[in-house]
Formats: C-alpha cells, structure tokens, sequence
C-alpha cells in the first residue's frame, strides 16, 4: 500500500510538471509572447505580480493549480521578491519614472541609476531607498554636465546612504550644489569607496570633506573634483598620502592647486591620469603630470587589499 501510494505520488507530480510545461507554451496575456517554463512576464502590471492568483491561460489539467502556486513565487531571479524589493520597486517605477524591466536589473546589480529618469529625486525618496537597499553599492545622480532633478538632494540624502549602505562602493553627485562637507564627511565611513565624484560642487566643499575621504577612504582609486574652487593643495596632498593606489584624479577648473600638489601625486604609483586645466599649476608642474603618466606603473593591487582581512588599512609599505 505504501509503495503503491508513493508511486501515485510521483504520477501526480509527473502531471502537474507536464502541465506547467505545457501552459508555458501558450500566448502570455500581458505582451503575447511565449515565456517558456518561467510564466513569468515582465510587463504584467506591477501591484498584480504579488498576489496569489490562477494565470489567466488555458485551464489543462492540473494547470490552474499549479500556476497558482508559481505564481507565488515571482520575479527577480525566478522567486517571490522580499517585501524590501517590491517596495524598492515601486519607488523606482512610480516615483522615478523607471520601466520595470530596467528597475529590476538595477535590483539584481546593486546600482542604482536615476539621474536620467523623469521623477523628481528627494531626499526623502533617497532615504528611503537607503533603508531598503543595504547591498547598494553603486549611486549616480550625476547628468552628463546638466543640470538635473537631482540638484535638489542635499546631505540628508547622503548621511542615510552612508549609514544604511556600508558597502557603498561608487558615488556621483556631480552637479549636486546642496551638498556640503557634511554630507561628504558622512561618506568618508564608507571604507569600501573606491570611486567618487564631487564635479562642479558648491563652494560649500572644502578641504575639511576631502581630507575625511582621505582618511576613511584608503582605497580610493578616482575622485573627480572638477569645479570645487575652494580645495586647496592640503587636499590633494591629504589625497596621495592617504590614498596610495590613487588612479585618477582631476583638479580641473580649482583656482587654488598649485605645483605643490603635482609633486605630492608624483608620489602615487599606480597614478594615470591627473587633471589640472585652469588651475595655478606651472609649465613645471605640467611636465611631471605628463612624466606620471607615461612612467611604467607596478602590477595592479589586489582587489580590497586596504581592507586587509578586517584589520587596520594597510600603509604603503605593505602595497608590494
């Protein structure tokens, strides 16, 4: 009896398999395309994807059923999405104006890219972002050298990326001109920071916010800050000492960088490119930004080699 029960088992099982299959095959409702074994579609109405329903196709078989409880298992790598995600999902489709297909594959990067989207981005829709993504890792709220809906954030935008999203690894807020030092200074305890860009930021930054990126942040690898007319050589200097595997830099358009900051990069190995347009640099200064350049540079650093296994950033005399 038992073998026999087992065995009924595995028939009803085979069934439902063969007609999940079979219903796959039909013409989805949604865009009329034919989605295979996932049954799930990408342009079904959002607020309709999370709940329990039967798939309006064909009934066969045990197919109702068995849609039923795929469906309860929906999207983002073929499974129901946390409560974290739909909510993720909602602000980026109806607060910034995102398509859903494009939404969901920032999800599954941990990037979030809203600077070209319709949606008037706030400080309190970057809050709450923050809260629901601590895997974010990457943020751009830059537009390509317009000004964009994104100049109204300020640091209470930053302060909350900083503190809910630890691993943040890549920041733009070029363009941004209600950022202030605080707002910096609270991105500093990102240790992970390898990319950022302050571009043609208010007079508001100073030497103090990138001084606290110097410090906190000792795997930098590039830093834009084109336009910020108020950092001085401290900064740069800050800059090459405390960020040893710098690669990229640029000064551009800072009326106060002088040679003084050239020689303290020339000290950066892994250097490539350093930018210095409309600044005080001399025809000195010039010639050992093209030396850097073109100098052979030392094997790449190991990815996170700052972090040194969760102990103290290593100094430069534990790069090589």
């Amino acid at each position: 009896m038992a073998t026999s029960n087992l065995a009924l088992k595995a028939h009803r099982a085979h069934e439902v398999l063969l007609a999940v299959l079979e219903c796959a095959q039909h013409e989805c409702p949604h865009c009329g395309g034919r989605h295979g074994h996932s049954i799930v579609c990408d342009t079904e109405p959002l607020a309709e994807r999370f709940e329990p329903k039967a798939l309006p196709w064909p009934q066969h078989g045990h197919c109702s059923a068995t849609a039923t409880a795929f469906e309860q298992h929906r999207v983002l790598g073929g499974i129901r999405a946390p409560r974290s995600n739909r909510i993720l999902l909602r602000i980026l489709t109806e607060d910034l104006g995102m398509d859903e297909h494009e939404a969901q594959g920032q999800l599954k990067r941990n990037t979030l890219i809203i600077y070209r989207h319709f949606g008037d981005v706030t400080d309190d829709i970057v809050v709450a972002i923050s809260k629901n993504w601590p895997e974010l890792t990457s943020v751009d709220f830059r537009a390509g050298g317009r000004p964009t809906r994104c100049t109204s954030i300020t640091d209470i935008a930053l302060i909350a990326l900083a503190t809910n999203c630890a691993g943040l690894r890549k920041i733009n807020v070029s363009y941004c001109s209600k950022i202030t030092n605080a707002g910096i200074i609270a991105l500093a305890n990102c240790e992970e920071l390898v990319v950022i860009s302050l571009s043609t930021m208010s007079r508001d930054i100073t030497d103090a916010g990138v001084i606290a990126l110097a410090e906190g942040c000792a795997g930098l690898q590039s830093i834009d800050l084109s336009g910020c007319r108020n950092i001085t050589d401290a900064a740069i200097i800050a800059l090459a000492d405390g960020c040893v595997g710098l690669v990229w830099i640029s000064m551009a358009l800072c009326d106060n960088i002088t040679d003084a900051a050239i020689v303290a990069l020339a000290n950066c190995d892994y250097l490539k490119l350093c930018n210095s347009v409309c600044t005080k640099v001399s025809a000195t200064g010039r010639a050992l930004i093209k030396e850097i350049k073109t100098r052979q540079k030392p094997p790449p650093l190991d990815k996170g080699w700052w972090l040194d296994d969760g102990r103290e950033p290593r100094c430069k005399g534990m790069m090589n």
